[in-house]
């Protein structure tokens, strides 16, 4: 049977989770428990795709005519890989022109996939479709407020914010074309375990 959530559930279980995702985070780097941000993950990335199914249906992700046609096309979901490789190719062309060492970061292999799944459903699962989806709100608007808020979470009051803003919003490119919460958390896991594995 699938829950069906109310506009204020959705706020609440958002923040909810924004909450324990920090609270287990600073308990994992002050006590040096690592697994205690790798355990919620997991239990999260689980607990909201089954949550959030309904709200990834095609009727569920059609707000508009446009949007309709858009999801039924096989193209848009080619442009989605496009989107993925150029970011690639383009991140790996800077690295090769810097010539940034590797670093050994095998360690993140397996932490990395629950974490940045647990990210992507979060903003894009959770936040995302309770503005767009729910709200009625549009696409790009709901994805500027949603990628503020997360680079707001990382707490880097920098230049990283802007790219933590950027790098968003290139995601909802991405989820744009293909409304899969799935391709949208791979990028973002291939993405981290390329700055871990490049960047020293």
């Amino acid at each position: 049977m699938l829950l069906k959530l109310n506009i204020k559930s959705f706020l609440l279980l958002f923040l909810l989770c924004l909450f324990l995702e920090i609270g287990t985070e600073e308990i994992s780097v002050r006590l040096t428990l690592p697994w205690v941000s790798l355990v919620y993950n997991i239990i999260f990335c689980v607990f909201t795709f089954m949550l959030i199914r309904p709200y990834n249906r095609p009727e569920s992700l059609s707000v508009t005519e446009k949007e309709r046609r858009l999801i039924a096309s096989r193209r848009h979901k080619v442009i989605a890989l496009i989107f993925i490789f150029a970011w690639f190719g383009l991140f790996f062309w800077i690295i090769s022109v810097l010539d940034m060492p590797a670093v050994n970061a095998w360690y993140m292999i397996v932490p990395a996939l629950p974490a940045a799944f647990g990210e992507e459903l979060l903003y894009k699962g959770i936040l995302f479709k309770y503005l767009h989806q729910e709200r009625r709100w549009n696409f790009w608007l709901s994805a500027i407020l949603v990628s503020m808020v997360f680079a707001l979470y990382h707490r880097q009051f920098n230049l990283t914010f802007v790219k933590h803003i950027i790098w968003s919003l290139y995601s909802f490119l991405i989820y744009y074309h293909c409304r899969s919460l799935i391709l949208v958390g791979l990028f973002h896991y291939f993405h981290n375990l390329a700055f871990y594995f490049w960047i020293p």
